[in-house]
């Protein structure tokens, strides 16, 4: 029989090596808890993935998501030998992966491209699914890999739109427009737009990427709720980027009210609550966003609304969590934190550095930037912080830290205009980013009149 697998929202111990606590069921009699955890991991170790596939989701029986999941699956053990019913029961864990925000279903979402690689060696089919699976387990190199060869080999509108999506991450921007081009080329629709607007705010030009947003959306269908509620979010960033605080605001609640509770919405309306004083509206928002989607990004934000709203105790407990958990998910942003309160600076140099041999996109170079300024390695702080400026990014935390290398490194009247620059949109930052932001500029020498003027 097989373990019966309790999936719960973010799940602690991923079901490639499960440990007891992930299993429901009673132990027999005769075991110790510690027998049957020994049995489960050695299941789980020698079982091949066409196995894995099957356990059993647990839950109530009346959801439709366990019931949806329970019979792909009986499809797959009716139908030996059929891919299609593999391949759909892979894409159904993508789907609650993304629904539960739960990795666990993207590790039985790799299993399942596994077992369509064993059917059938290097299909199509097996690399589309895994690619997708790897980018979303932040396996960027290997998603390339298939990614690449999926172009190849098939060259499908949504073999181009994996690859530039890898492409895209992995810092290839010049190689992530061509292979959006082609998606854009083979079905101009909301997919193409999307992902085009993506690139085009990374590269400075946040008017263009608003505009293929807006077109994205409104060329698409409410009936992917998923996507369409991304987009809404994806939107209310840019325009809140902007400084449209109340079109923001209006997407947000679109957003939430295609799905409730979607974390990233909440995280979104809790960071404008914290830059605008609603201190109390902030923390519940940002607390019920953690709760869904526990990420350095939104726990160490909640951090901040707990300081700004005078809940010392909780914003310390928080800060604990984060120190303890540091590089456990999101080791960028853990970076970036570590660096930015001058704790454990050496860790931080050591995630960031991690992070780059995986990608070398803007955001990735500029935490290794602000890492290595913390240990006094100025030069590569330098070097770093100069390659992710090249890219053209708007960006108050970019700004605000190549300013503060560019004044550690001498370069005043660069350090001056970086700064300057972050404080025009410094309601993109945090509260205690804002505060060092204007000791920075209070350090540096006042500027020297011009005769002329």
């Amino acid at each position: 029989m097989l373990p019966n697998i309790n999936m719960t929202t973010h799940l602690a111990c991923l079901v490639s090596i499960c440990l007891v606590a992930c299993n429901n069921e009673q132990p027999a009699e005769d075991l110790s808890s510690k027998q049957q955890a020994s049995a489960n991991t050695s299941f789980l170790a020698e079982a091949q993935p066409c196995e894995l596939i099957m356990l059993s989701v647990a839950g109530d029986e009346s959801n439709t998501d366990q019931q949806r999941t329970q019979q792909l699956q009986a499809r797959v053990t009716a139908n030996p030998g059929i891919s299609g019913h593999v391949e759909r029961l892979g894409w159904e864990f993508v789907a609650l992966a993304r629904q539960n925000h739960d990795p666990g279903f993207f590790t039985l979402a790799l299993h399942a491209a596994s077992c369509l690689d064993q059917m059938e060696a290097g299909s199509s089919e097996s690399l589309l699914l895994g690619g997708h699976v790897l980018l979303n387990l932040h396996r960027f190199a290997e998603a390339e890999i298939q990614a690449r060869e999926l172009v190849s080999k098939r060259g499908l509108w949504f073999d181009y739109a994996l690859l530039g999506d890898v492409l895209l991450d992995r810092g290839l921007y010049g190689e992530a427009a061509e292979a959006y081009q082609s998606l854009a080329d083979l079905r101009p629709g909301p997919e193409a737009y999307a992902r085009v607007a993506r690139l085009h705010a990374v590269q400075g030009e946040l008017d263009s990427a608003m505009e293929l947003m807006s077109l994205a959306l409104q060329s698409s269908s409410t009936r992917n709720r998923e996507f369409a509620t991304w987009m809404q979010v994806e939107l209310a960033r840019m325009s809140w980027q902007s400084g449209d605080q109340e079109f923001a605001s209006a997407l947000i609640e679109s957003a939430l009210n295609l799905q409730a509770g979607y974390p990233s919405a909440l995280f979104l309306r809790g960071r404008i609550s914290l830059a605008t004083g609603q201190f109390d509206d902030a923390v519940t928002d940002l607390e019920r966003a953690v709760t869904v989607e526990p990420l350095p990004e939104y726990r160490w934000t909640l951090l901040e609304a707990y300081q700004a709203a005078g809940l010392s105790q909780l914003a310390a407990e928080q800060q604990n969590l984060l120190v303890r958990e540091a590089g456990f998910e999101d080791p960028r942003t853990a970076s970036v934190f570590l660096a930015t309160l001058g704790i454990d600076r050496e860790t931080a140099v050591r995630l960031s550095e991690s992070e780059l041999e995986a990608r070398r996109d803007v955001f990735t170079l500029d935490a290794a930037a602000w890492a290595m300024v913390q240990v006094g390695s100025f030069r590569s702080a330098q070097e770093l912080s100069s390659e992710a400026l090249a890219v053209g990014t708007v960006d108050a935390r970019l700004f605000y830290h190549a300013g503060v290398i560019a004044a550690r490194t001498g370069d005043e009247v660069k350090a001056r205009s970086l700064l300057a620059q972050a404080r025009e949109m410094s309601h993109m930052l945090l509260p205690s980013e804002q505060q060092q932001l204007e000791k920075e500029l209070a350090a540096l020498a006042p500027q020297t009149p011009n005769p002329a003027s």
